[in-house]
């Protein structure tokens, strides 16, 4: 899998997936992000690693594509070449393909593998093997994207129909419950 860094990008995607009037054009405007002008990556790391794009803001996962495709594109001085990404949801069945598109939307609202992004790593760009296991997803993807959106954003004039809890890499815990909902805090 390869991980990306949306940072700049997506907060205001984010609040744009929360409304149910724009998230249609939020997702697509959040594909194209995703799917960005990334640092070439050498064709023996994409083959090893291009199964699954993930985008990253915050230190959360808060989306994932499987990838379908690349293409070398110029970055914006018309000269550099950049990666593409063609990309899909992983909404779609297992096969031999994507092998774990059933349970990859698991790692949405996760902290981010490889941990925070450190000063200048490969432009916002980080490969990783795909875990062999992971958890069943509790929710659908697009549940999943929308819960992470409001992680890293909190609720906006749409509370959210069942609580989410989401564990930043700095060890905070980000819990969203709908307003006036009783919260009870244990510790071990």
């Amino acid at each position: 899998m390869i991980v990306v860094n949306t940072g700049r990008s997506y907060p205001s995607i984010a609040r744009r997936l929360l409304d149910a009037a724009t998230r249609e054009d939020a997702l697509a405007e959040l594909t194209k992000e995703t799917s960005g002008r990334w640092p070439m990556i050498s064709a023996e790391n994409l083959a090893r690693f291009a199964d699954y794009v993930l985008g990253t803001c915050d230190g959360i996962v808060t989306v994932i594509y499987a990838v379908d495709g690349w293409e070398t594109v110029t970055g914006s001085d018309g000269k550099t070449p950049k990666i593409q990404f063609d990309l899909v949801s992983p909404s779609m069945p297992v096969s031999p393909r994507w092998p774990r598109a059933d349970t990859i939307t698991s790692l949405i609202g996760t902290p981010q593998p490889g941990g925070p992004w450190k000063r200048g790593e490969a432009r916002g760009t980080r490969m990783m093997t795909t875990p062999a296991e992971l958890d069943v997803p509790r929710t659908t993807w697009m549940g999943a994207v929308c819960d992470a959106a409001r992680a890293v954003v909190g609720p906006i004039d749409e509370a959210p129909r069942v609580p989410t809890m989401i564990v930043r890499p700095d060890g905070t815990v980000v819990v969203t419950v709908q307003a006036g909902t009783p919260v009870l805090v244990q510790t071990a």
